[in-house]
């Protein structure tokens, strides 16, 4: 069952990485191109709401293990998906994005390795 969480969990943060790569990269070749932070600000209630119901899901299966577990995994997820959308949109895995997410700048790529790497050790002692 565990496994199968993180899975899914896996699967939204890749396939919404995939999705919003190809929405952004649209917008480039339009006549109108997307609002940044209004397009952030909206799909913010999305992504948490998301966020939110993986956390429950895995309190509903696991107990608090299950939500120290999801969140652990969200936080990879994140990283899985900054890297992906950077590699379909610019077409380079490590580019460091320079704009910022409704004020907030992206983490420099070094913290992305350290934290993930962190979470996977965390994910392996948590299992």
């Amino acid at each position: 069952m565990i496994y199968l969480i993180i899975f899914l969990v896996f699967v939204y943060w890749i396939t919404e990485s995939i999705s919003e790569a190809k929405t952004w990269k649209s917008s480039k070749y339009s006549t109108k191109p997307i609002n940044p932070r209004y397009y952030h600000l909206v799909r913010l209630p999305e992504t948490l709401s998301i966020i939110t119901s993986h956390i429950i899901l895995g309190y509903m299966l696991l107990s608090f293990q299950g939500i120290f577990i999801v969140c652990v995994v969200e936080i990879m997820g994140c990283i899985v998906y900054e890297r992906i959308f950077c590699l379909m949109n610019y077409k380079d895995f490590w580019y460091f994005k320079t704009s910022k997410w409704l004020g907030i700048p992206h983490p420099q790529i070094w913290i992305e390795i350290y934290l993930f790497a962190l979470c996977f050790g965390g994910l392996i002692i948590l299992l």
